[in-house]
């Protein structure tokens, strides 16, 4: 097992030596000093703790040498799904992205196109709430405050997720200034392949924002619980965007969720009007299965049906449980 050791806090003792000349004795002090502070600059923030970390432990050293447990997590087995992945994309028709993150590694675990854009569909949604919950936690914005249609904006940063309500969706959009949203995710989130006034992004992209909401360095934990139930519980909807009630899980969702597998999805698509095609089919989620935590990003164009998509989850699944 390798060890890595993380000193925080350590002390210093200064010993001085009598010299016969005072001048020469302060001058040596001075650079001591000096050197001293620089060192202590560059010396991380620590508890005072001498830790030894690995993958799947931690300890504190005690006082007399000991150690003291801290914390133990094992890794989950390391997951491998680029042959499915690929196998997938060359069995089916039309213009196919998969994208698979391993948040437990921090490691992409499949990758096939995963740097073409696409029309995003309601996947742009998922940049304005991001950038919304950050405003309502900073203070800048109330949840409480009415957006549009009678509809506050705690109502439409729900919706625009667990409804995919493009009414709300437009609304954030508009109130952050579409053309800001751009500068914000270029310049503050690192997503730098995307434009998202143009509604252009891809998988890889769609990921780092995933990520980003997974490790909410903007917000706090409650409310990422909230946008996970967001993601969640997605009941359908009949709103006249479909020819019936909306089936927001009906693609990954529908064939990735079983016995200990949670979805937690955004759906964006674009229906070409006849029975089964599809301009766009995306789907956005992260994956919870058993030890395993994923980002799946899968985003189409022209695919015949989202049976293809429910059967590239139901093989993803299969492969989580064997």
């Amino acid at each position: 097992m390798q060890i890595q050791y993380t000193y925080g806090g350590a002390s210093r003792k200064t010993r001085r030596r009598s010299h016969g000349f005072l001048g020469v004795g302060i001058i040596i002090l001075a650079i001591a000093m000096v050197i001293g502070f620089v060192i202590l600059l560059s010396e991380p923030e620590g508890d005072g703790k001498v830790k030894l970390t690995s993958n799947d432990l931690e300890k504190d050293l005690t006082a007399d040498g000991g150690t003291v447990e801290v914390e133990a997590r094992k890794l989950p087995s390391k997951l491998d799904f680029q042959a499915l992945a690929e196998n997938w994309v060359n069995s089916t028709s039309g213009r196919k992205s998969v994208y698979i993150y391993d948040l437990d590694y921090d490691t992409p675990i499949a990758a096939v196109n995963e740097t073409a854009n696409y029309n995003t569909a309601s996947l742009y949604k998922l940049f304005p709430v991001y950038e919304g919950y950050k405003r309502v936690y900073d203070g800048e914005w109330k949840t409480t405050d009415v957006l549009v249609a009678g509809r506050t904006i705690g109502e439409c940063l729900d919706a625009a997720i667990r409804s995919s309500d493009s009414t709300c969706g437009e609304a954030l959009w508009n109130k952050i200034n579409r053309y800001e949203l751009d500068k914000i995710i270029k310049n503050s989130w690192g997503i730098t392949n995307s434009q998202i006034s143009g509604l252009s992004s891809n998988p890889v992209d769609i990921a780092k924002l995933l990520q980003r909401y997974w490790f909410h360095p903007d917000f706090d934990n409650e409310t990422l619980l909230t946008i996970m139930d967001s993601m969640l519980n997605q009941p359908p909807v009949n709103n006249g965007m479909c020819s019936g009630p909306c089936v927001w899980r009906q693609g990954l969702p529908a064939g990735l969720s079983g016995d200990n597998v949670l979805v937690y999805d955004k759906v964006g698509w674009e229906h070409s009007g006849t029975s089964s095609a599809w301009n766009y089919y995306h789907d956005a989620a992260f994956v919870v299965s058993g030890d395993h935590h994923l980002i799946v990003v899968v985003m189409t164009a022209n695919l015949s049906s989202f049976n293809e998509i429910v059967n590239f989850g139901t093989q993803l699944r299969e492969a989580l449980q064997s």
